[in-house]
This record gives C-alpha cells, structure tokens and sequence, in this order.
C-alpha cells in the first residue's frame, strides 16, 4: 500500500525524473534522498501508480499551457528518446565551405541518429518502465532474448 509520501515521490518524479529532487520534496530526509531513494523506484506498487498516473500528469501540463513549459517534464522526455528511437529526431552535421575566391559559408546536413543513439534512447525508455530489469531477468539460455528485447523496447506484448 502506498502512503501519501511515496505518491507524492512518484508524481514528483513524473514531473521531474529526478530521484533526489523528487524524494526531497516528497518529505524524505536529506541522507535517504541521496542514499536509498533510488529503491522506491523499484518497488512494483509505485510503478504500477507512475504508470497508471503518467496520462494525468501529462493532462495537467496541457492544462496548463500557459506556465512556462519545463523540459524536464517526463512525458516530453520519453516522447524525445521515442522519436530518437524511431529515427525522426536528425542529427545536424555543420561544415564551413571555402570558395575558391575565399569565401566561407555554412553547410548544415541533417542526418538519421546514430545506432548506438537510438540504442541508448530505447534503453532510457526501458529503464523509466522498469523494462530493463525484465531484459535482465531473462535467461541467457532463451535463444529469442534479443526478439523480446527488440519488443518490449518497442512496447509490444511479448507474452503472445
């Protein structure tokens, strides 16, 4: 069962994606919020409520649109490594070019992310769902662990 303070920590987090931050202002002391607040995150009833709560907290940052908008607002950082992910974020590559007669300017070709980018952006999403430790749990012997990596990345049910 969670109290008020472990709701207030996951909404928090939702808002912030940050654990320190989040347990501070939740009502945790200064030497938990450094040291173990990292293990609420683990716990399965807070993310199962970040889960369920993540669309509301999503609602209310609509709602309120004429605040100023943060970055670090959850929604738009998953919705950034998706499209990191999925290629529709491009990289920009500048170069300056000389002329023959020494005139410079400036080229900017926008190219697809690296692989290793859109890797790291699924790992990010799979680590704000807990995702990653289901990875991890699989046995080495299961000769489709890269197919359900690749799914659950993806968000398909990889139970079917």
């Amino acid at each position: 069962m969670l109290t008020d303070r472990m709701k207030k920590f996951a909404m928090k987090y939702l808002e912030t994606g940050d654990v320190y931050i989040s347990s501070k202002e939740a009502g945790y002391s200064e030497t938990y919020a450094k040291s173990k607040a990292y293990l609420l995150l683990e716990r399965m009833d807070i993310q199962q409520f970040m889960n369920e709560s993540a669309g509301a907290v999503e609602m209310q940052n609509i709602l309120a649109s004429d605040r100023e908008y943060n970055i670090s607002n959850a929604g738009r950082v998953l919705e950034f490594f998706s499209d990191v992910m999925e290629g529709r974020v491009k990289d920009e590559i500048v170069n300056v070019v000389v002329n023959s007669e020494g005139e410079s300017s400036v080229v900017i070709t926008k190219v697809n992310p690296k692989t290793r980018d859109r890797i790291e952006a699924g790992k990010q999403l799979a680590k704000r769902f807990g995702l990653d430790k289901v990875i991890d749990s699989i046995s080495d012997d299961d000769v489709d662990k890269d197919v359900i990596k690749v799914e659950i990345v993806q968000g398909r049910d990889c139970e079917n």
